[in-house]
């Protein structure tokens, strides 16, 4: 059986993102600000190495990005939920979103609900199989 697969443009919500006030700020600082950490505590993404090493597309450090552009980075989740019910267990109406958490902004930030972007909903009634969902993602 064919089923709708809801979803949003990714274009159109980090356009929405960076015309809200001082978001581009706030980007602009934590890229800036997170290269080190102090007592080798990593509080976040931005303080681990991998990251720091990470080559971006141009060649150059991807924390190390040119004047007047943004290079972000995102968290990628998908959760399921019964429909019906409070039970646990995935019973036989579970629906799942495919969701995304902007890692670019400060850590407490990071998971507010205007900072998360909302990449599909998946219908139920059943569970999708992991090939299933390896198409949508």
């Amino acid at each position: 059986p064919i089923r709708t697969y809801l979803h949003q443009g990714m274009k159109d919500w980090v356009a929405c993102l960076l015309s809200r006030p001082n978001i581009e700020r706030l980007i602009e600082e934590t890229g800036s600000n997170g290269l080190s950490s102090p007592h080798g505590e990593i509080r976040d993404i931005h303080e681990a190495q991998v990251l720091q090493l990470l080559i971006g597309p141009d060649g150059r450090p991807f924390m190390n990005c040119t004047k007047g552009a943004l290079w972000l980075i995102f968290s990628l989740s998908v959760d399921g939920f019964n429909a019906f019910s409070r039970k646990a267990g995935g019973g036989p109406a579970s629906v799942m979103a495919i969701y995304m958490a902007c890692l670019s902004l400060p850590i407490e930030e990071h998971f507010k609900w205007e900072n998360i972007y909302l990449v599909g909903v998946i219908p139920g009634p059943h569970k999708p199989s992991e090939d299933e969902i390896n198409h949508l993602l």
